[in-house]
């Protein structure tokens, strides 16, 4: 597994580190794997995958809520929390859902496992075999989602948070980026080229937007792990990456003179 840590150790994101794990199943003699990485609420808001007769339609649902809700897999970790296999899973059900959602591929036998850090369960590997999955090979594309929680824990890798309408000015999103990032004050300013005191300003601002009191909060409601991730579908040699669509950013209320509502 030397040549394993020595692949994640090229990775620089997230997504870079679930291809890896795509890539090393087939090494390993499955025949797919999907890792999706999950919002704080729950929902799938990237997932990559090299699964043969997954159509853009059934990629696309998989980022959706009604995926996290109705996905026997899904259901299944949330009770459990562990790996889920043939023994747990109701494969009919399964697959009655993937085929209304436009899934062509053959049915495998799955092995799911959740990705656990320090903030919990925030990613899921689904690996799928042809045959049932051995003893063996079980163990070794466990040890493979391992290295990715590993990997996920050594670069602050989390859920991704909801932000919802909690929007923040352009300068205000990129003072909040780097110090979630666990910049000082004095590295933002020197980076952004503006004043300590400016970045201490709004800086105050995010945290009272946010309810946090702390940079170590600020990470969790801030950092996306998708976010240089283009929307929808992008493919590359060997994996697919969808990202679930941004929320679209509210326009500023325009102010509006008291001149202008007075009847000529």
């Amino acid at each position: 597994m030397n040549e394993l840590v020595t692949k994640f150790a090229t990775a620089d994101r997230f997504v870079d580190a679930a291809a890896i794990v795509c890539d090393e199943t087939r090494l390993l003699g499955g025949h797919q794997c999907g890792v999706m990485l999950h919002r704080i609420s729950g929902p799938a808001i990237v997932a990559v995958d090299n699964i043969p007769g997954l159509t853009d339609e059934h990629r696309l649902w998989a980022v959706t809520k009604a995926n996290w809700e109705t996905n026997p897999i899904l259901q299944n970790l949330r009770a459990r929390l562990g790996p889920i296999g043939d023994e747990t899973l109701d494969r009919s059900a399964f697959y009655s859902t993937a085929w209304q959602v436009g899934y062509t591929g053959a049915e495998v036998h799955a092995l799911a496992i959740p990705v656990i850090g320090p903030q919990g369960w925030f990613a899921t590997v689904l690996y799928g075999t042809l045959a049932p999955c051995s003893v063996a090979l079980e163990r070794d594309l466990a040890m493979v989602a391992t290295h990715l929680s590993v990997w996920c824990t050594a670069h602050g890798v989390g859920p991704v948070p909801d932000v919802g309408g909690r929007c923040l000015g352009p300068g205000q999103h990129r003072i909040a980026k780097l110090a979630a990032t666990g910049l000082t004050n004095p590295e933002i300013a020197d980076a952004l080229g503006i004043s300590v005191n400016t970045v201490k300003l709004r800086l105050k601002q995010v945290f009272e937007r946010f309810g946090v009191d702390n940079r170590t909060e600020l990470a969790l409601v801030v950092l996306d792990f998708a976010d240089d991730v283009p929307d929808g579908i992008t493919r590359l040699p060997t994996v697919t990456i969808t990202r679930a669509p941004r929320e679209p950013k509210r326009p500023r209320r325009r102010s509006v003179q008291l001149s202008a509502l007075r009847r000529p």
